[in-house]
């Protein structure tokens, strides 16, 4: 293997949608090629995102280490990540600290914003609800008017919304919220990553805290709401009908649809599927329509 032939390697891999075991295999292989014999920078993040993704924390983090210890300061946060969240063992928010400063520094938004939770919650660092809203409305002041859907505008809208009730100002919260589960659940069309199923359940939650949920037209997304007690919701799709049910078992909700069972709702938006659709890329283009049961 010489340098032109693992680059190719690592950029077929990256244009592989289904990659086998040996796929991945010769992947890594050419960025241990590139890293030992190059020293090549962007290999080390690439192959910590790799390993991060495979949750494979350890190798993300000396992957990680080692391409900010080269100089890629860009990094930072996913070292940030590791550290706030404890993936190699321990939570150290000390390095959290640290290294979400460092992205920040760069302009990282997502770094900023943990930050904010940082002092909200007092991690590594004294509680300051003060602090905690600056950066918030320093965030919101960069991604309020952005058309990029992976921008973290849906996650400060819904802590910037959350503050807001607490200060008695609900109504403010509403269009905050509106435009926040607008963008994300655009997001999870393209990027079903488990985290923005969770940034979607808080905005739809304190969404339909403020107002009153139309039980006649409601979209995937607000099974979120919906769910949360048990009850009955019936799907018009493609011709067909199907009754989708939460119910309590062994004191956790769980959501059935016609005979298959899903351990919770965020399951079932994630894996269920319709007329070889994934519950999260049907929209009302497809002409669906949702009704809860009496």
């Amino acid at each position: 293997m010489d340098k032109n032939e693992a680059k190719r390697i690592v950029e077929r891999f990256f244009r592989n949608d289904n990659p086998t075991k040996d796929d991945e295999f010769v992947f890594t292989e050419a960025c241990h090629y590139l890293i030992e014999v190059e020293n090549d920078r962007d290999t080390m993040v690439n192959l910590g995102g790799y390993y991060y993704d495979k949750e494979k924390y350890n190798l993300a983090e000396k992957y990680y280490l080692m391409a900010y210890e080269a100089g890629d300061d860009w990094v930072a946060d996913g070292l940030g990540f590791i550290y706030y969240y404890g993936r190699t063992g321990e939570r150290d928010y000390e390095k959290a600290f640290f290294y979400f400063s460092k992205a920040k520094e760069n302009g990282n938004l997502e770094a900023a914003m943990k930050i904010a939770d940082m002092y909200r919650n007092g991690y590594g660092v004294p509680k300051d609800k003060e602090k905690y809203k600056a950066l918030l409305l320093e965030v919101y002041e960069k991604v309020k008017d952005t058309v990029q859907l992976f921008d973290p505008l849906p996650e400060v809208s819904h802590r910037l919304a959350a503050i807001l009730i607490e200060e008695g100002h609900p109504q403010e919260a509403i269009p905050l919220l509106q435009k926040g589960k607008n963008y994300i659940t655009q997001r999870i069309r393209y990027n079903a990553f488990w985290g923005n199923f969770i940034v979607c359940r808080r905005t739809i939650e304190l969404l339909y805290s403020l107002i009153e949920l139309d039980e006649e037209s409601f979209d995937f997304f607000d099974l979120f709401y919906v769910l949360k007690t048990p009850c009955k919701v019936k799907l018009y799709y493609m011709g067909n009908v199907y009754e989708i049910e939460s119910y309590i078992e062994e004191d956790e909700l769980r959501v059935r649809c016609d005979t298959k069972h899903y351990k919770s709702i965020e399951n079932f938006l994630i894996n269920a599927t319709f007329g070889g659709k994934h519950t999260y890329i049907i929209d009302f283009e497809d002409f669906y329509r949702m009704r809860k049961e009496p």
